[in-house]
């Protein structure tokens, strides 16, 4: 598939079953075995999917997915209001996936993008993620001018994970 025939847009409700697909396959190439392989095999697509359908519906919640030429949702940004005090202030991206083997191709920074400029009208100002330590994708983040902060942990299944907060003073809006 050419990155050329691969567009972003906002998502539809029709797009959340895909979007589920997307968490699970994700989670499961980008983690196995840097996280417990128990809670990944746990992970299903219509927790996912119920999960998102409960996020997409909150007011001042932002979905985009990236979609192939012939239709197929291959990946997806979500962000809105601060979910956590110590950012009570901010915008934050919630979530950001590719379908296995659609990294490096400069989709995830266009969905990004994306989202940061329809954020950027919220009246909040700045923006962060949080990432667990072990993402292999702490790099990304930082390309994307975020800077590195303290984040409490989060707890998987049995375990807990160190994570790290991405913040941006100003939202990096679409140029």
């Amino acid at each position: 598939m050419k990155h050329d025939s691969i567009h972003t847009r906002p998502a539809q409700t029709e797009d959340i079953p895909a979007i589920g697909r997307i968490v699970v396959r994700s989670w499961r190439h980008t983690f196995d075995g840097l996280i417990s392989g128990d809670f990944l095999g746990a992970m299903s697509d219509d927790h996912q999917r119920q999960r998102h359908e409960r996020m997409f519906s909150f007011r001042g919640v932002v979905y985009y997915v990236a979609v192939t030429g012939d239709g197929e949702v291959i990946g997806f940004c979500s962000g809105g209001p601060s979910r956590l005090q110590a950012y009570a202030d901010r915008n934050e991206i919630y979530a950001i996936y590719l379908m296995p083997g659609h990294e490096h191709k400069g989709i995830g920074r266009r969905l990004f993008e994306d989202v940061a400029t329809d954020l950027a009208a919220s009246g909040r100002r700045g923006l962060f993620l949080t990432a667990l330590s072990v993402n292999p994708n702490r790099p990304f983040y930082r390309k994307l001018g975020g800077v590195e902060a303290e984040a409490e942990s989060l707890q998987l299944g049995n375990e807990i994970y160190p994570q790290v907060a991405f913040v941006w003073d100003e939202i990096p809006v679409r140029r």
